[in-house]
């Protein structure tokens, strides 16, 4: 019962946060749309070439920046992706090892309670017969 109402509150927490980050995920890129929008139409009241070239290159070195860093966070998020797979491999192994001796027992029981009641007929259709 507990398993499943924890089940239930992880898959809900999945949902809310997934449903959060793409509404905050538009937004962002509703934002971003409206900054470049502002950024080509000062572009275009530029008029010496020199001033081009600068905003250009400013522009580029912001894409090189930008690409060093999504490459770095893109390893940062790998890092995570592998901790959290390790953590939970070793929580679920935990898990089953601390379960593994009561379902024994369970299942032990369990056998001998089928062994008892099987001998008792046999035990039983032994005595009928005897007495016929």
């Amino acid at each position: 019962m507990i398993l499943s109402v924890v089940t239930i509150q992880s898959k809900w927490r999945c949902h809310a946060t997934r449903k959060s980050y793409t509404i905050m995920l538009h937004d962002i890129i509703r934002i971003q749309s409206l900054y470049r929008g502002t950024q080509v139409r000062t572009l275009l009241k530029l008029k010496s070439e020199q001033d081009w070239q600068r905003v250009c290159v400013i522009r580029l070195q912001s894409l090189v920046r930008m690409y060093l860093s999504r490459k770095i966070m893109e390893n940062d998020n790998l890092s995570a992706i592998v901790i959290q797979k390790y953590y939970r491999c070793y929580k679920h192994s935990s898990n089953f090892r601390k379960l593994q001796p009561t379902t024994i027992l369970i299942q032990k029981s369990i056998r001998e309670m089928f062994s008892r009641n099987l001998l008792q007929n046999k035990h039983n259709a032994a005595i009928k017969l005897q007495k016929i």
